[in-house]
């Protein structure tokens, strides 16, 4: 046998996702999300990727290239309802197309608002044929720090941690879609696929956790997956994604995610202990506490070291933490925080000037914390007020909709089998309230504009069935183009136009809010503190 025909048998043969000798081998990217919810997966992706390219520079093959972007709202072209620099499908087209990349891993929390039509645009971009170049895949890496942080128990808290595109009452089938006919992956832990899109999605090798086996609708207790998408996808770019002894964890602590997760697939798994060592340890690297401290500028410097800990913790692992274990390991590290700490605090009693000692005051707490296995048990107190009102013959009632998903359907089942429908009660929830800023959303931890966020949450609000949104008329008309004339609009903040905005930010006059869309107006101060409320509001009802 002459050498061509061996080369060609070993391309035929060697497996799916393996290139033929015409094609030009795929090229691969990783998209990262930098929304503040990402937290310290942020600097860990770019310090990863700059090792890994180091290994692969060594070894004569093409990096991984690496390009930023805010957020995971998705619109279709020239969309109203997401601006251009906040529309996620002209950074992957970007990729495409300028960066040359033909497999785009996108480390993403998916967070903003995707729309239907943003989808349809994307699952077009996959779709593009290039002569001479591999097709065109997509990788979602559906990740964010507090589902990490709450690993098996994302299962039940997805809809407290926000409106989850993914979730299975949700519109998964969309997401899945758009990754079949060969596309890509979804690779998210701790989530049950639909039942007909499971060869999208990024199974662990094995999993022994009964809520999820039973959610899943698995009779065993322990089961091993069929792990061809990560075989596949080596065959491609001959990277690892899938670690050989990689499951998913039912609880993380920051040495568990580093060693026992993979993020940025890697070309060796035997430089991945080292690898995995020299990132933990640029990720705890830190300056020493009087190097912080003297960043500072203060007149006088107030310090508190505060140490929370767990009494059946403490009492297991403070005289012999066994470091084999996770929680040992961690019970360590904090042991050995609260210790510097207390030497610092020594080392400045002992060392500082008298006028040093003015500058600055320590204080030290111990805060005991509760241990709580404990379900809560009893009607959800939302939805048993919302009963309540809806008997009563109210005609509309408010619920709050960062209150999440699943209290708002639960709000909605229990006004359901009230008298709701029959006595015409319409149940809302507030969005974002008017007397807030994009700067005040930031304060609260939100990292979305004020209209971003009221979009959102709509999103989630129609979802589970609610009537309408409280909003500000400023947001009226892109909801009333999106949900069409059923969903009702309740919009506060409504200034005539010669009235004092008071603490309100967001506001339009009577007759703007209504051309915008509105359903109801909600007017107080303008009327009740005028020194002629009457005329007021008939100067108002005027104006309509």
């Amino acid at each position: 046998m002459n050498a061509s025909r061996l080369i060609a048998l070993i391309l035929t043969f060697t497996g799916v996702g393996v290139l033929s000798a015409q094609e030009t081998t795929p090229t691969f990217g990783v998209l990262l999300d930098t929304s503040p919810e990402m937290g310290f997966l942020i600097p860990q992706t770019r310090k990863e990727v700059r090792l890994v390219n180091e290994e692969l520079r060594a070894l004569g093959r093409p990096e991984i290239k690496l390009r930023e972007f805010k957020g995971g709202s998705l619109g279709r072209e020239s969309s109203l309802s997401v601006p251009g620099t906040k529309n996620a499908l002209y950074a992957i087209r970007a990729f495409f197309t300028e960066d040359k990349v033909d497999t785009i891993y996108w480390i993403t929390s998916l967070g903003g608002m995707q729309s239907v039509g943003g989808l349809f645009a994307l699952e077009n971009e996959l779709k593009v044929e290039e002569e001479s170049r591999p097709s065109r895949h997509l990788i979602i890496r559906n990740i964010w720090q507090e589902q990490l942080m709450a690993a098996s128990g994302a299962m039940s808290r997805n809809n407290e941690i926000g409106f989850d595109p993914l979730a299975a009452d949700e519109r998964p089938q969309s997401w899945f879609r758009l990754v079949s006919d060969g596309r890509g992956i979804i690779m998210r832990s701790w989530q049950q696929p639909p039942v007909a899109f499971r060869d999208q999605y990024a199974f662990p090798r094995e999993s022994y956790h009964g809520g999820w086996l039973r959610k899943g609708g698995y009779p065993s207790k322990r089961i091993s997956f069929d792990i061809s998408w990560a075989t596949n996808l080596h065959g491609r770019h001959q990277l690892i994604f899938l670690g050989e002894k990689e499951k998913w964890a039912h609880t993380y602590t920051a040495q568990d995610w580093f060693f026992s997760e993979t993020l940025i697939p890697y070309p060796d798994e035997n430089t991945n202990q080292s690898r995995d060592e020299a990132i933990f340890e640029a990720m705890s690297a830190r300056d020493s506490i009087e190097e912080d401290l003297a960043k500072i500028d203060a007149q006088k410097l107030g310090v508190l070291f505060s140490y929370g800990y767990v009494e059946q913790d403490l009492a297991r692992y403070s005289r012999d933490p066994e470091t084999r274990h996770s929680t040992g390991r961690f019970i360590l590290d904090t042991i050995n925080l609260v210790r510097e700490a207390r030497e610092h605090q020594k080392h400045f009693g002992e060392t500082a000037t008298d006028d040093e000692k003015a500058k600055r005051a320590y204080r030290n707490q111990h805060v005991k914390l509760m241990q709580q296995h404990r379900r809560l048990e009893g009607p959800d107190p939302v939805a048993k007020a919302v009963a309540v009102v809806a008997n009563a013959g109210i005609w509309m009632v408010n619920v709050h909709a960062s209150g999440g998903h699943r209290m708002m359907s639960a709000a909605k089942e229990a006004a359901s089998d009230s008298t709701l429908e029959s006595s015409g009660t319409h149940l809302i929830a507030v969005t974002v309230l008017t007397s807030m800023t994009d700067e005040d959303l930031q304060l609260t931890g939100v990292a979305r504009s004020a209209e971003e966020q009221v979009l959102f949450l709509a999103d989630s609000v129609k979802n589970a069935g609610l009537n309408g949104v409280v909003c500000s008329a400023q947001e009226a008309q892109q909801l009333r183009q999106r949900y069409g004339k059923d969903f009702l609009l309740v919009t506060p903040g409504i200034r005539p136009a010669d009235a004092i905005a008071d603490d309100q930010r967001r506001t339009l006059t009577p007759r703007e809010a209504m051309d915008a869309g509105s359903d109801y107006l909600v007017v107080g101060r303008p009327i009740t503190q005028a020194d002629d409320p009457l005329l007021a509001l008939q100067t108002m009802l005027a104006s309509l």
